[in-house]
């Protein structure tokens, strides 16, 4: 691997596009003269960090990824693809129990270990821990994850006891996300990458949606106490390609003051964009999402803005509920400028619980249900086209949301308001 010493300034829109920022250190080229390996690119990465900041220069070539690259306690790093940087999931590494292991053990017999090796995350899709939703069900995680200490023949032992049984059949498979940020982080730049996640090649579907991400970023949090820890902030993921993932293409937890700008995303098999718990100040813009099951996702952020993106053949376009209980949650988010197009469901959602949100100059063509649905209350609805939907243009379910101005026609049925103190401008 090239290493050369630089004083290196790179300037790129941070969360607002507001000021440029500076990234000293070194700038690391890899690409096929270097080695154009997972490995590469993950010293070139460690090389930045260490140095307190700097560049990492993807040529173009395709780089298969067995195992992630990792952004840990990173500050002032940019990880740029030059046009035909690739980065692709190797095919799936999973087996299945070929016998009963008990709760506590640490032996794993399996029908191959072909694949796998000492410090891979399993996921072991056996029922795992009983958690509470906020509705006070009780659900049973169907999995639990494990960590390879060792692997000898078809006989897999891990790092502690096994936290649950693993019955005969279970599968077990490997787990990770192309890009994982994580621990303290701050102005970090990621551009011009394709990220291909190779879905058809991984037969076996994780069911943690946290894995299988082309990038994801999570900072410290409690889902009853909020954010335990500084959040990760100032992350940029801009003009990238994120294609056939199982599960998220970008996915933030507990991130502030960061953007997904100018990327493409198609084909997840989750939400294209998830601003998940305790996401505050974040945008998507001018993105083109295609073929997802929801285009943006918000789930307890507030002060976020999702503009001027292009959402076709979702399932929903825009989706904001809460799952959390705590205060100043679902505030004052912004949707302003999208075009979404062929949804299969609703076009835009507001859950109960969520408020102030501003949607405005939208344009809606095309759902297969509604086009709105506001179900939160002191929303304002404004400007909006809405066209050929094949229920309610807009459907109001919740209270003292103010709706004007809006263009809705050649929808199955107008606006309804079903809710209570609405203000409504035909």
């Amino acid at each position: 691997m090239e290493s050369r010493p630089t004083a290196l300034s790179l300037a790129f829109l941070c969360a607002f596009g507001q000021a440029a920022t500076a990234l000293a250190g070194q700038d690391v080229v890899v690409g096929p003269e270097t080695g154009a390996t997972e490995a590469a690119l993950q010293t070139a990465i460690n090389a930045a960090i260490k140095a307190g900041g700097g560049r990492v220069l993807v040529k173009p070539g395709t780089y298969l990824l067995h195992r992630g690259l990792r952004l840990n306690n990173v500050k002032d790093v940019s990880l740029v693809g030059e046009p035909g940087a690739r980065l692709m999931f190797a095919p799936e590494v999973h087996t299945v129990a070929a016998a009963d292991a008990a709760q506590g053990e640490t032996v794993i017999q399996v029908e191959s270990a072909a694949g796998i090796d000492a410090g891979m995350t399993l996921e072991i899709q056996a029922p795992g821990h009983t958690y509470e939703s906020p509705d006070g069900r009780k659900h049973v995680c169907p999995y639990f994850g494990a960590t390879v200490a060792s692997v000898s023949g078809n006989q897999i032992t891990t790092t502690r006891g096994l936290r649950y049984a693993v019955p005969k059949g279970t599968k077990l498979l490997h787990l990770y996300n192309a890009i994982l940020l994580s621990g303290r982080v701050s102005n970090v730049l990621i551009e011009g990458l394709e990220i291909d996640l190779n879905r058809d090649a991984w037969p076996v579907r994780p069911i943690n949606h946290s894995e299988h991400c082309a990038v994801f970023a999570a900072g410290p949090y409690d889902y009853e106490k909020g954010p335990t820890g500084p959040p990760i902030e100032r992350v940029t993921i801009r003009n990238c390609v994120l294609r056939n993932s199982h599960h998220r293409g970008v996915a933030f937890y507990s991130v502030v003051r960061s953007a997904v700008v100018g990327c493409r995303i198609e084909n997840a098999g989750d939400e294209a964009i998830d601003f998940d718990h305790f996401c505050f100040h974040c945008e998507a813009r001018d993105n083109d999402i295609r073929n997802a099951p929801v285009g943006v996702e918000l789930n307890d952020p507030s002060d976020c803005v999702v503009e001027n993106n292009r959402i076709d053949g979702c399932e929903k376009g825009i989706n904001l509920w809460r799952w959390c209980k705590g205060e100043d949650l679902n505030l004052r988010n912004v949707f302003r400028a999208n075009v979404i197009a062929n949804a299969r469901n609703v076009a835009i959602f507001c859950g109960p619980k969520t408020s102030q949100t501003l949607i405005v100059g939208n344009t809606v063509r095309g759902s297969g249900g509604r086009g709105l649905y506001i179900a939160g209350d002191e929303n304002t609805v404004e400007g909006n086209l809405v066209r050929n939907c094949a229920q309610e243009a807009i459907l109001l379910v919740g209270s003292r949301n103010v709706v004007r101005g809006n263009d809705c026609k050649d929808n199955a049925a107008p606006l309804k308001d079903a809710g209570k103190d609405n203000k409504v401008e035909r």
